[in-house]
């Protein structure tokens, strides 16, 4: 009985190793974690979300950032970016350093011929380091400081 409950011990332990060691490699690899990822995708998705799905999210949370962020698509898509901005910042309260949607709304300003505040927007994705996103809202700013618009 001893022995069976040692092999069951060293079993959990490998099984343990294994999943800390993935999650501390893919954490090394992509600079996040496999839950940021998740959310991430989460967010990747908003734009596909039906109406029914949004309405849905809504009513079980009013602050719901993934629903504000499918409007936000939805809107942005109609080239309604005043009302883009509006949603994306609703998503905004609930996650303020989320850098795609930081990155989506300076995009959405570009768009509005809102140049400064894009250029607010560019500095907070700035802020948060995410190489993907810092690295977009760069050559933004440099756009718009070519443009002479900031």
């Amino acid at each position: 009985m001893k022995l069976v409950f040692k092999l069951l011990i060293g079993a959990c332990t490998l099984v343990l190793l294994y999943v800390g060691g993935s999650f501390a490699y893919y954490t090394a690899k992509t600079g996040k974690t496999p839950l940021a990822s998740a959310r991430a995708a989460e967010f990747a998705a908003a734009g596909t979300l039906s109406e029914s799905d949004v309405a849905a999210r809504l009513a079980k949370d009013p602050g719901d950032p993934v629903a504000h962020c499918a409007l936000a698509e939805k809107a942005q898509k109609r080239r309604d970016f005043t009302k883009a901005i509006e949603e994306r910042k609703l998503a905004l309260q609930c996650e303020p350093a989320n850098p795609q949607i930081l990155l989506d709304n300076a995009l959405a300003c570009v768009f509005a011929k809102r140049p400064d505040e894009a250029k607010l927007y560019c500095e907070k994705v700035i802020a948060t380091k995410d190489p993907s996103c810092s690295d977009i809202a760069q050559k933004i700013l440099t756009k718009l400081a070519k443009q002479n618009k900031i």
